[in-house]
């Protein structure tokens, strides 16, 4: 009987202490601490009052905006913190008692605020445990399965082997369809480094891709959300080609590898930053298949025809990206911009890196050497074909049909225009433009000065054929002896 007293007496204790906590008190409370965060477990045992019965107060408290979820300390428990509103309402007790007693829907929603490890633990738990369609990881998938396929009909179209296309691939066709090699950079193709992520060398690389894609990433759209997977996915793939290219730029590259790998690397980086927030069993046994995966992927990466660079560049990328994506959060409503701040600097710091090693790397010396020879035999081709116009044979023709004019009195049809346009071809070329050292320009430029003076002699003949001709056989004799000069190839 007496134990039923006591428990009695605590209840209807515990009954009046409820009645007694209003919200503005255990406002007052929190705005009076001295401490950054006030924990009600601590206040509670330190002024003898039963823990359950702070609930309540917070819930309302928390709820109408005026008290915020703080930091979890283990011994202390869960932490409060005011915002400012409710700070400035709790000098103000009758102001209080009003905003209290408004119906929900008419308290204005609270300033924001930086979010609290409490609040990153329940969006880390939300991710895993209600994940969203994956939209974009279908979308993906949906992508390169389409570009393939066109891939094949542009092959039959074509009258390719549409065979050899699902089993290797076809060189001229993964080109056209976007995928990347040197000499496409060094012509400034830079799109290449991102289209190659859609291409793919045969049907078995295409399936592998996609399987993994499909395995992956929809969890990691779940735990990035849809915006930062989109980005993570394309900076991993964006940094897999530009290391893939560094290192060999004389194949071609292409597959969606890199932007796995990212993946991958991303999901790690995720469970590791993230484990405080969950099971330890669940992050153990997730790090370990990851890890069990990487160790395969990584021997794969060595075998003949696989661009190790690009699946290692695309898993840096990707793990670097995961790490701003982890700890963006920290900057509250600002961190999605901050985030996506720092992946662009990361993605133009690859782009500037490739540039630059691409003029100054060794592995680039050869495939620049040939693009130099091959733009210069473009441009040979192209200075021969001005200059045949006005060539020493061109000139020698003309120059029989003025002796025969001045012999016979009889001029050929048309032989007057075509002088005249021999004069325009000569008057139009620049020497300074042409591929030549500065001698050789020199040269170009007297022989078609001399050549435009010689022109007017001709027509001259051609008016006065009876005239003495030793000018003209002079001016002749000289211009052959000038055309002799001329060089035969770029220099």
């Amino acid at each position: 009987m007496l134990i039923m007293a006591e428990h009695a007496t605590v209840a209807a204790d515990s009954l009046r202490a409820a009645e007694s906590l209003t919200p503005a008190i255990v406002l007052d409370w929190i705005v009076g601490s001295t401490e950054p965060i006030w924990f009600p477990s601590l206040h509670a045992q330190k002024n003898n009052i039963p823990r359950e019965l702070l609930d309540d107060p917070l819930s309302r408290l928390r709820a109408a905006g005026l008290v915020r979820i703080a930091d979890w300390v283990k011994g202390f428990g869960q932490g409060y913190t005011t915002t400012p509103e409710g700070a400035k309402l709790s000098r103000d007790p009758h102001s209080l008692l009003a905003f209290l007693e408004k119906p929900q829907s008419q308290i204005p929603d609270a300033e924001p605020v930086r979010p609290t490890a409490f609040d990153r633990g329940e969006e880390v738990r939300q991710s895993l445990l209600s994940p969203e369609p994956p939209i974009i990881a279908q979308a993906l998938v949906f992508a390169c399965v389409i570009w393939f396929l066109v891939g094949l009909v542009m092959a039959v179209v074509q009258g390719r082997s549409g065979n050899a296309y699902l089993a290797n691939g076809d060189a001229h066709l993964l080109h056209r369809l976007g995928a990347v090699s040197g000499t496409d950079l060094l012509n400034s193709e830079w799109w290449r480094l991102l289209t190659c992520c859609f291409v793919h060398i045969g049907l078995i690389h295409l399936l592998l891709n996609m399987y993994a894609l499909a395995t992956l990433g929809s969890l990691s759209e779940s735990i990035w959300g849809r915006r930062r997977f989109i980005l993570l996915y394309l900076a991993s793939g964006f940094g897999g080609s530009c290391l893939a290219m560094g290192f060999k730029p004389e194949t071609m590259v292409a597959g969606a590898s890199g932007a796995f790998w990212g993946l991958m690397t991303s999901l790690g980086a995720w469970l590791w930053i993230n484990r405080i927030h969950l099971p330890p069993v669940l992050v153990k046994q997730s790090l370990e298949k990851l890890g069990v995966l990487l160790v395969i992927n990584s021997l794969v990466s060595f075998m003949p025809g696989i661009s190790w660079a690009g699946h290692f560049g695309g898993g840096l990328t990707g793990l670097v990206v995961a790490a701003i994506f982890a700890y963006g959060w920290r900057f509250g409503s600002r961190g999605r911009w901050v985030a996506l701040a720092l992946t662009s600097l990361l993605i133009l710091g690859l782009w500037l890196w490739l540039r630059w090693y691409m003029q100054n790397g060794s592995r680039w010396l050869p495939i620049r050497a040939l693009q130099a020879f091959s733009q210069h035999v473009r441009s040979w081709a192209e200075v021969q074909k001005v200059m045949q116009s006005i060539d020493l044979p061109h000139v020698e023709r003309l120059v029989q049909d003025v002796n025969i004019a001045s012999a016979t009195q009889v001029v050929r049809k048309n032989l007057r225009e075509d002088i005249e346009k021999l004069k325009v071809n000569a008057m139009a070329i620049r020497a300074e433009n042409l591929p030549f050292d500065e001698r050789s320009k020199k040269l170009v430029q007297d022989y078609t000065t001399q050549l435009v003076s010689f022109t007017d002699t001709m027509m001259s003949q051609l008016q006065n054929p009876n005239a003495d001709t030793d000018k003209f056989k002079q001016e002749w004799a000289s211009l052959r002896k000038l055309a002799a000069t001329i060089p035969t190839s770029p220099r």
